[in-house]
């Protein structure tokens, strides 16, 4: 562990990792169910836990996005979903930042990536 940093299971879990279905720390999970929840999915379209990081994580993108829409979008693309967008995905998430991107396109086109079956959070 890192100086000053607490080891997540040691934490109290965040409504999204509630709804998640994060495991008690003493509870060993071999298997989740595939088939997502009513609150699982309600989390995840509009959840206060996720919006919060998507909107700080905008913010930090912002300057570089602006700077270069293009090359920003393939180096989100391969660090969330280890891929380059496909040529539609790449013009949808272009009409998503706007011209110039802006903040609210930048998280709505995280938003999106993180709605996608391939993401996988890890915190």
């Amino acid at each position: 562990a890192h100086v000053g940093e607490i080891r997540a299971s040691l934490l109290a879990a965040d409504p999204l990792q509630v709804a998640l279905d994060r495991p008690n720390r003493e509870i060993v999970v071999p298997q989740r169910a595939s088939a997502a929840t009513t609150i699982q999915a309600l989390e995840l379209t509009n959840g206060a836990t996720l919006n919060s990081r998507l909107q700080k994580a905008a913010a930090k993108f912002a300057p570089v996005a602006e700077s270069d829409p293009g090359a920003w979008l393939h180096k989100i693309y391969r660090h969330a979903l280890g891929r380059a967008p496909t040529p539609t995905e790449r013009e949808i998430a272009n009409e998503l930042l706007g011209t110039p991107a802006t903040v609210a396109g930048i998280a709505d086109l995280l938003w999106v990536m993180v709605n996608l079956p391939e993401f996988q959070l890890i915190d």
